[in-house]
């Protein structure tokens, strides 16, 4: 395939060889009919998955026993009418992301930053000091009426390792998870967290450092689930059980829910 035409007003074309020239407008239809094959291969997908996920399993505490109030045909009702291409969160345009949920996948960007309300991942990924605190610091983050915030971090392009900073203690106590309970990661995020953050914070109080080791992912693709699992427990202070582990899927299916209930308001 090669790109023909004159400087000016040419008209571009695709032409192969064997088939002759197409036009950019029909380029541009053939790249939606793939993008749209591709989509409705992803909601296949997630619609057999949630299936195959127990709603209603034994053991869920409070307060991740809200699921199991609504029928399966609900969330896959949800999946079927979403915009796949029409929505944004926070200037992010979702695309279908969300439907990394289902399954076995790795959650990205989407996934996480529509379950973070405080500081947002991107802070992280400055190598300038000045800027990663100015991005730390969007959203309201530090505000003085925010006694706890929340905040995740993708450590090396695959990997989401979270905090809880919670000022109503004393002292201040700042709680580290790395889902994979690597020691290099918890003294890196812990020196994030101590030279970006903590300096912003109302009052500039000392803060405790403390690592969340009750959960280790046992897979390669499950750290986004714990660590939004990690946020709610530190937030309602739910208590840790190893049955916990078993319900994985069962996580995913209620935050895929609660991210498409929060997307619908952003409907373009």
């Amino acid at each position: 395939m090669r790109a023909e035409g004159e400087e000016g007003n040419a008209v571009y074309l695709a032409r192969w060889y064997d088939i002759g020239y197409a036009t950019v407008g029909q380029l541009k239809i053939m790249v939606l009919v793939t993008d749209a094959k591709v989509a409705m291969t992803k909601v296949g997908a997630t619609l057999a998955w949630i299936d195959s996920v127990i709603v209603n399993p034994s053991g869920v505490g409070s307060p991740f026993n809200d699921s199991p109030l609504f029928p399966k045909e609900m969330f896959k009702d949800n999946v079927e009418n979403m915009a796949l291409n029409s929505y944004t969160s926070a200037g992010e345009d979702i695309e279908g992301r969300l439907l990394q949920f289902r399954g076995n996948e790795w959650l990205n960007s989407t996934c996480i930053t529509m379950n973070v309300g405080f500081i947002v991942p991107d802070w992280y990924g400055y190598q300038d000091v000045t800027a990663r605190k100015k991005a730390a610091a969007t959203n309201g983050a530090f505000h003085s009426s925010n006694q706890r915030q929340i905040g995740i971090v993708n450590s090396c392009g695959n990997h989401w390792i979270a905090f809880y900073l919670d000022r109503t203690s004393s002292p201040v106590t700042c709680t580290l998870f790395d889902p994979q309970q690597s020691k290099l990661r918890y003294n890196e995020i812990e020196g994030a967290v101590l030279s970006d953050i903590v300096p912003q914070l109302a009052g500039k109080p000392v803060v405790k450092f403390e690592r969340w080791e009750k959960c280790k992912q046992e897979d390669g693709h499950s750290c986004g689930v714990w660590s939004l699992f990690f946020f709610k427990s530190k937030l309602s202070g739910h208590i840790w059980r190893n049955e916990n582990y078993r319900l994985e899927q069962y996580y995913r299916l209620r935050y895929l829910r609660f991210c498409l209930r929060d997307t619908e308001d952003n409907v373009m």
